[in-house]
């Protein structure tokens, strides 16, 4: 797992103290026939003719920097002479993220892992190693049971040459392959091992790392034989925060607990001595009445107790999260908390501290709008030497590139925090912003300007978190400045009515030419940054994974490389025409992609086959396919698609599909049978229709695409079954969003939240169905004043939300791509796409969109820059949205007639339909 401060670790400790494979061991090591591997992270050591099983007992053994090399040197001998193959930590710099708190849970502590051959071997082999390393300290392992209560050896049941499947929500998960075939997830979060997995050929009592030091008694678990523990706040691989009722004075406490051992560091610290940090600090700051007072700190054998007075409330991201409205912000009760924050932190400063992590989860607010700080674990004085730690978006610039360990920032750094919170205050949203050539408090402050509110906070804040978030400390207020209301602003109005005859005049950010030439230019330079990623660094190149997200899909059309394809795809067949970008290029990079997509095959889907969904499955893949294919008119990829999405679902290796699955498969062939006119794709999709409309019960999480589905199935194939099901489903859609109200930011997932169903209602009403008008028109009314507050993709974001928009109102004008047309689409979506220009920066000489993170480009098409770059694209040029089967208008040569492979083995040219 790599992490950004690996270099600054080794360059910190440097070659002779970062080493824990000394020479010597290197060198027995290599002379008797072992490969050693170092991929920058681990170490691998694999004896001759070794062969690592798929899945079985494997041992781990936990240590600390400090001791590192002596228990890497205990272990060898042993490992050496079983001649078992395992791994360790590179060097003092990968075992300082190993032992991390930031690390993934399940990992945490693991500095060396072994592979026995078979239980017994894992037996003997835990029974040596406890041995050797009898008596050395290293944190527990979560996932593990130990192996003996002396030893840093422990041991669990899971994958080792890990294999993949997609869960339902696109990610990937580790995953065992049980005895009748089926693939299970390997838990890793506690120890579990399956019921299947074979023994361990003696009997041995598992002991749970880390667990609490207390004494369990009748009315629950009594720390230090005071607190009596009565809620858990939170768990993790540190320890946990818990909630207590202290049997000495009857008062609700807070106790926090660290484990030994975590975030040890080659300095000889852990995680125990930032909480007695943390007690110095409140015991500094009690008097001030900003933080919560001391109780006690309790030493209970090798774990660590602070105990704190519980405040009342909630935290400021909650507080915000509950109360924030659209039009309204957080409400006159904002200034008040604005205000208490700023007392807060100033009486901090008085003292000669500095917070160093002021943000949402370390402020609580109370119901009358008192704010106070909590968790004070990174408090230093001027003169400390910490570690470089920070909240993203809140920390000041001089707290992200500062050195790796070294002198704590001075107030400024709080004082910039403090304009983040103000932001989050007005806007409902962190102060997250893309790096670039705009200062980024110059961009959050024009954001703020934006923010409709009536209770004027909004416009309040706009200056001062301008001033408090600039770049420079020196030019940021000596003190919090005090907040008074200012005149506010109201939300834009909104047209009532999905389709009006003609266009009507708009609040804008602009005219709606200039606003549009400069939506081109984000246009044109986000799709050039998205081609030369590609031309540059190949598709390995593309950002798709952002670091604080888990693993996903690296193919599909989500989270994948397909749907960058898609998007230049579509980019292609517009490029000379536009001449937004060089066709050349643009051709170059679609074809780079979709060889790459099609060399890699499906991830399989946990526990039942390969996933043929749109989303993260195979008919969304093949839909890019398709498109790239038409794009570049491409027969021989025309023709594998079409061979390989023919399969009719009943020969999938998951005999009964999902119903999202099922209908994404259906909607793909409903698209090539209306692009090639195929019998053979025709009946296919009519049998997912047959499939779909029989299905007595329809889940909640797979409604609307099996819905949208049946939609286009009974229209485009007269399917009755099809048509009477997917009726029943928009009456019963229609009259759950007729009374539809939007109070904050709403659910705008594409496929499930409002967005999805809105896409699905928009095509019911231009087709007829009784009901749908009024409902959609509702719809179309709500108030767009939570757009400030929202992430900006398609998949959750404005951009869907602005895709739905376009979807119900279609151009008035009998030509989509003139400017009646354009006008008519900019008219439904411009208070919308206004929001992609207030965050855009300029890096590298183009204009660039930040992503759902709001501060990196990553290129994922459902929460990256492809998403907004998608509709802007369509708003633009016309044209259907995502995942509608009507074919694209024609591509770069105008009336050139839609080609079709002519090769029979994918479907005889007698069966094309008229």
């Amino acid at each position: 797992m790599p992490d950004d401060r690996l270099d600054e670790w080794r360059e910190l400790l440097g070659p002779a103290r970062s080493a824990v494979l000394s020479a010597d061991m290197r060198e027995r090591l290599s002379g008797s026939g072992w490969t050693l591997r170092d991929d920058g992270f681990w170490c691998h050591a694999r004896p001759p003719g070794a062969v690592l099983p798929e899945q079985g007992w494997k041992l781990h053994v936990s240590t600390v920097p400090t001791h590192a090399a002596r228990t890497l040197a205990a272990c060898l001998p042993v490992l050496r002479r079983a001649r078992v193959t395992f791994k360790f930590a590179a060097d003092q710099a990968v075992l300082h993220q190993v032992v991390s708190a930031r690390y993934e849970e399940s990992g945490v502590g693991k500095f060396l892992t072994a592979y026995p051959a078979d239980p017994r071997q894992c037996a003997l082999l835990a029974e040596k190693l406890a041995e050797a390393t009898a008596g050395m300290p290293g944190p527990g392992v979560s996932s593990d049971a130990r192996w003996a209560p002396d030893s840093p050896v422990y041991y669990r049941y899971g994958a080792v040459r890990s294999e993949h499947r997609l869960d339902d929500r696109g990610g990937l998960v580790s995953v065992l392959t049980a005895p009748d075939g089926r693939r299970v997830p390997d838990p890793r979060h506690g120890y579990a091992p399956p019921a299947w997995a074979p023994e361990l050929p003696r009997p041995v009592v598992p002991t749970r790392p880390g667990a609490s030091s207390g004494r369990a008694t009748r009315d629950g678990l009594l720390l230090a034989g005071r607190f009596r523990v009565t809620g858990v706040l939170q768990r993790s691989s540190r320890g946990g925060v818990f909630t207590a009722l202290d049997q000495q004075t009857g008062a609700v406490v807070v106790v926090k607990h660290v484990r030994p051992h975590i975030g040890a560091t080659a300095f000889g610290t852990d995680a125990r001595d930032v909480l007695r940090h943390e007690a110095q600090a409140l015991r500094a700051l009690g008097p001030t009445g900003a933080v919560p007072a001391l109780v006690d700190l309790v030493e209970l054998g090798e774990a660590l107790l602070l105990v704190q007075e519980r405040l009342p409330g909630v935290s400021l991201a909650d507080w915000v999260r509950t109360r924030w409205r659209p039009g309204r912000g957080c409400g006159p009760l904002a200034f008040p908390v604005a205000r208490s924050l700023g007392k807060a932190v100033d009486a901090v400063h008085e003292l000669g501290w500095t917070l160093r992590d002021l943000s949402p989860g370390n402020v609580v607010v109370d119901e009358l709008g008192r704010a106070r700080l909590v968790d004070l674990e990174l408090a230093a004085r001027p003169d400390d030497s910490v570690y470089r730690e920070y909240t993203r978006g809140y920390a000041a610039p001089e707290q992200v590139h500062a050195p790796l360990r070294g002198p704590a920032p001075g107030p400024s750094a709080d004082l910039h925090a403090l304009g983040g919170l103000l932001f989050l205050l007005a806007s409902g949203r962190d102060p997250h912003a893309l790096s670039g050539l705009t200062p980024a408090a110059e961009l959050l402050g024009a954001q703020l300007a934006r923010v409709p509110d009536e209770s004027g906070f909004a416009a309040a804040a706009a200056g001062p978190v301008a001033r408090l978030m600039t770049g420079d400390p020196a030019l940021r207020p000596q003190k919090a400045p005090v907040l008074r209301p200012a005149s506010p602003r109201r939300a834009s109005p909104q047209p009532s009515s999905p389709q009006p005859s003609s266009p009507q005049p708009i609040e804008a950010p602009s005219h709606p030419a200039r606003a549009i030439a400069g939506l081109s230019v984000l246009l044109h330079d986000g799709l050039a940054d998205l081609v030369m990623a590609v031309l540059d660094g190949g598709p390995q190149a593309l950002r798709l994974t952002a670091p604080h997200r888990r693993r996903r899909d690296p193919r599909g059309l989500q989270h994948g490389i397909a749907g960058p394809l898609l998007l230049l795809a579509r980019a292609l067949r517009h490029a000379d025409r536009s001449g937004r970008a060089d066709p050349a290029d643009l051709r170059a990079a679609v074809a780079l992609l979709a060889r790459d997509v099609e060399r890699h095959d499906a991830v399989g889907l946990l526990g039942s086959g390969p996933d043929l969904g749109l989303r993260t499955g195979e008919a969304g893949v093949l839909w890019a396919l398709w498109e790239a294919a038409e794009a570049l008119d491409d027969d021989d990829m025309r023709r594998r698609c079409l061979a390989r999405a023919v399969l009719p679902p009943r020969e999938a290796t998951h005999p009964e599909p999902a119903p999202r699955a099922l209908a994404g498969l259906g909607l793909l062939q409903l698209r090539l049978y209306l692009a090639t006119g195929s019998a053979v794709m025709a009946r296919a999709a009519r049998d997912c229709a047959s499939t779909l409309a029989a299905t007595p019960t329809v889940p909640t999480a797979d409604s609307t695409a099996t819905t949208l589905f049946l939609l286009e199935a009974g229209a485009a194939l007269d399917h009755r079954p099809a048509r009477r099901a997917a009726r029943a489903a928009v009456a019963a859609m229609a009259q759950e969003l007729g009374t539809a109200r939007v109070d904050g930011v709403p659910d705008l997932a594409y496929d499930t939240g409002l967005t999805g169903r809105g896409q699905v209602l928009a095509r019911a009403a231009h087709r007829g169905l009784p009901g749908t008008a009024d409902a959609l028109a509702r719809l179309c009314s709500l108030p767009q004043g939570w757009c400030t507050a929202a992430p900006l993709g398609l998949a959750g974001g404005v951009a869907g939300w602005a895709e739905f928009l376009l979807d119900a109102r279609e151009p008035a004008a009998a030509d989509p791509t003139g400017a009646a047309g354009l006008f008519d689409r900019w008219t439904a979506v411009a208070p919308l796409v206004g929001e992609f220009a207030a965050r855009a920066n300029v890096r590298d000489g183009r204009l660039l969109l930040p992503d759902d993170s709001g501060q990196d480009v990553g290129h994922a098409l459902g929460d990256g820059v492809c998403g907004p770059l998608w509709l802007l694209l369509r708003l633009v040029e016309g044209g259907p949205g995502l995942w509608d089967p009507r074919p694209w208008p024609p591509a770069a040569a105008p009336g050139r007639a839609v080609r079709t492979p002519q090769d029979k083995s994918c479907f005889r040219q007698e069966e094309r339909t008229p």
